[in-house]
């Protein structure tokens, strides 16, 4: 899920810890960190994109609920439909088509093949051509 940062006053709600978060009335998948005035929490998956919800609860341990309307909305996920080639060497040229590769942003930071980091020719939404890198661990 994708990591999402909660910043404002007196998010415990008095409270000493965040017993839990929903993002659009979904639950999160994981609490990573939090502080007074800073949540970090990884979204849970979303069904359905249909929320009626676009809030952010966060509920501590006293039960008390700090929330914000408005401040969270799920956007559809990327999906990868083929890689191309499926096999090569390094400085191969690859590949990637699919639907919002960039998962709603703007582009792509990076993309690993086998785990190491690829090098990006181009890329748009839709389509993602890059180069196999070295790998060091095979």
């Amino acid at each position: 899920g994708t990591l999402v940062s909660i910043e404002g006053n007196l998010l415990l709600g008095g409270g000493n810890r965040v017993v839990s978060v929903e993002l659009s009335g979904v639950h999160v998948e994981d609490i990573v960190s939090y502080n007074n005035s800073h949540v970090i929490v990884r979204a849970g998956e979303n069904s359905s994109l249909n929320t009626n919800s676009e809030d952010v609860r966060i509920v501590s341990d006293t039960g008390a609920t700090v929330y914000l309307d408005n401040a969270f909305r799920y956007v559809e996920e990327g999906k990868i439909s083929i890689v191309s080639p499926a096999r090569g060497q390094v400085g191969t040229y690859v590949a990637i088509r699919g639907i919002n590769l960039f998962g709603n942003g703007t582009g792509v930071d990076r993309v690993l093949l086998h785990g190491s980091p690829a090098t990006i020719m181009n890329a748009t939404s839709t389509l993602i051509r890059l180069r196999a890198p070295s790998l060091n661990n095979l």
